[in-house]
């Protein structure tokens, strides 16, 4: 009897524990059940194009076609003249051409005639570049626009470049004057202090020790300044004691001035020097120093990081002597 009372009892718990677990949780009503989630929404396909929207896409636009075809289709003819920096022709000079159009850059060399002219015809293309060189000579930038030793000129435009026999186009090469024997001290990093403390370059080195520069550079980028302003304040300063220093505005001029030095040469960027502010800055000087010897400088100076001037000098140790070229296959 006992037995069978213990088996009802346990019976009647099981059944109470399953019906607590069918009900709802305790303070849910049962309109606050969940709501079931919505199914996520898939971005509309974009119709099919139609026949007429993939012509348009896939058809080029007639005029832009045919001006493309015919800017390579342009003949080409070009009539060239070659001289040199004093306007005498230089005959049997290496020239060179490389021509844009549908023959995969036909390419050409010649040389020029006798009274330094040349002439490339019987070409199609939209444009040629041609260069001019002849040993012994200085080939010369092109500057502003100017032909300078080579140039590209776009026939396929609308103002095609015009030449002639009678009115040819002219090449600039650059003849050497006389060749002395020049000290050079070939490009080198010089690291400077930041404070204005000097720091000295040979020109000659083992030799006259009065040949000699002085850089002295004041750099505020360690500084505290605020996050958002990039730049600081430098300043570099170059200075041939007992002597003088000019600028060499033109890199193709090979004889230092008799004239125009100043005490010292000024780098100076400040902050407010906008837009033109830089960490870095190229310059190029003549100099001339106590006893009269001249010599040019090309000078970067790197004002940013490790902070550095990149040196390059050609001195002439002859007296009074301004001649500072150099023979160009050794350039």
């Amino acid at each position: 009897m006992k037995r069978t009372l213990i088996i009802v009892g346990l019976l009647l718990v099981l059944v109470a524990m399953w019906w607590l677990l069918r009900q709802e949780p305790l303070g849910l009503p049962s309109q606050e059940k969940a709501a079931p989630k919505e199914p996520a929404k898939v971005a509309a396909a974009l119709p099919p194009l139609t026949p007429e929207q993939k012509q348009q896409q896939t058809q080029t636009n007639p005029e832009k076609l045919a001006g493309f075809k015919a800017a390579f289709a342009t003949p080409i003819n070009l009539y060239g003249r070659v001289i040199d920096q004093h306007g005498d022709p230089v005959a049997s000079a290496n020239v060179e051409y490389s021509i844009l159009s549908f023959e995969n850059r036909p390419k050409g060399q010649l040389s020029s005639r006798a009274d330094g002219t040349f002439q490339i015809t019987g070409h199609r293309g939209a444009s040629i570049a041609v260069w001019v060189s002849k040993d012994g000579y200085r080939r010369l930038p092109g500057v502003d626009g100017e032909v300078g030793s080579d140039h590209r000129f776009a026939f396929g435009s609308k103002h095609p470049p015009a030449s002639s026999p009678q009115e040819p186009i002219v090449f600039t090469l650059q003849k050497p004057g006389v060749i002395e024997p020049l000290i050079h001290v070939e490009e080198r990093n010089y690291r400077l202090p930041r404070d204005g403390s000097p720091t000295e370059i040979e020109l000659h080195p083992g030799g006259n020790s009065a040949h000699r520069v002085v850089l002295r550079c004041w750099n505020k980028e360690l500084e505290p300044r605020p996050q958002t302003e990039p730049r600081y304040d430098w300043r570099l300063e170059i200075t041939a004691p007992g002597g003088g220093i000019t600028e060499r505005k033109d890199i193709m001029a090979f004889e230092a001035p008799e004239t125009g030095y100043e005490p010292k040469a000024i780098i100076d960027m400040p902050v407010e020097a906008k837009p033109s502010w830089s960490r870095s800055a190229q310059r190029s000087y003549f100099i001339r120093f106590a006893d009269n010897v001249f010599a040019r400088v090309n000078v970067e100076m790197i004002a940013g990081g490790d902070h550095f001037v990149v040196w390059e000098s050609h001195l002439n140790p002859k007296t009074g002597s301004r001649n500072l070229d150099t023979d160009p296959a050794q350039r």
